[in-house]
């Protein structure tokens, strides 16, 4: 299998170093198509693929397309594609908010999945969410599906869910993040360095991640099992839960979502 990558920015490296380092595809049957010519140095220096400045480049040399352009340059990208199609050619488009019947309209009969991944996939633990377009097959969904399982965990889920799992998992990493900032700067204010505070929050959320992850148990019944009764964790939820932090988050997501929505009304 050849796969193509029209776009070689973060996500798209992400992926193609997954895919090889899984051995799902051999390094020299990856192709990439990216203008800048310092990142196509980059690229080709840290994996060996084959590298090319245009999407038209790659059309007649593989199996799937990932389609990791941003959605403003999105249009463009197919129009310069659409008369290189082959027959059978997968196309797996990243891009938020850019929906199977825009890239199906330009892509004439194509074969077209969306995904929304994560950065998280430079670390094979992306959260892969998926739908696919009218003429797919049951094997070429099982293809699709075996692609993203190299650099994560897969759902598929209606297209009409997508605005929301933007919001959640696609932009999520930055704003767990952003929550992780926060609690190593109020360790610090305690009075902890800043390597000490960083190293003791990021193993906590990695750790809790992974209890919740690899166990059944709920996640207010998590939450319950630590905080003992008139002690510190009890006194600290209290201000959490008081303080309403639920508001403000549900606000990001909310923004998020929106964001995802206007991307797609400018199809």
């Amino acid at each position: 299998m050849k796969v193509g990558f029209i776009g070689g920015g973060k996500m798209a490296e992400a992926i193609l170093s997954d895919l090889i380092r899984s051995d799902m595809v051999l390094k020299s049957d990856v192709y990439v198509a990216e203008p800048d010519s310092a990142r196509r140095d980059q690229i080709v220096e840290l994996y060996g693929v084959n590298l090319f400045e245009k999407g038209e480049e790659l059309m007649s040399s593989v199996d799937v397309v990932f389609l990791a352009v941003k959605p403003q340059v999105m249009d463009k990208v197919l129009k310069d594609i659409s008369g290189l199609v082959q027959m059978d050619q997968i196309f797996i488009s990243i891009a938020a908010g850019k929906t199977l019947a825009n890239i199906e309209a330009l892509l004439p009969a194509s074969k077209v999945a969306r995904v929304m991944p994560n950065l998280a996939a430079s670390v094979s633990e992306s959260m892969n969410v998926f739908c696919v377009g009218q003429d797919f097959t049951t094997t070429d969904k099982a293809l699709v599906e075996s692609l993203l399982k190299c650099f994560g965990k897969i759902l598929e889920l209606p297209e009409e869910k997508f605005d929301a799992v933007t919001a959640v998992s696609g932009s999520g990493p930055a704003f767990m993040a952003y929550l992780l900032q926060l609690v190593i700067d109020g360790a610090v204010a305690l009075g902890l360095s800043e390597n000490d505070a960083t190293l003791l929050a990021k193993q906590t959320m990695l750790g809790t991640a992974k209890v919740l992850n690899d166990s059944d148990i709920a996640i207010p019944d998590f939450i319950d099992s630590v905080c003992s009764k008139g002690g510190t964790t009890e006194a600290g939820m209290e201000i959490m839960r008081s303080e309403s932090l639920s508001k403000p988050i549900a606000r990001t997501l909310q923004t998020a979502a929106a964001r995802s929505v206007e991307l797609r009304g400018s199809e």
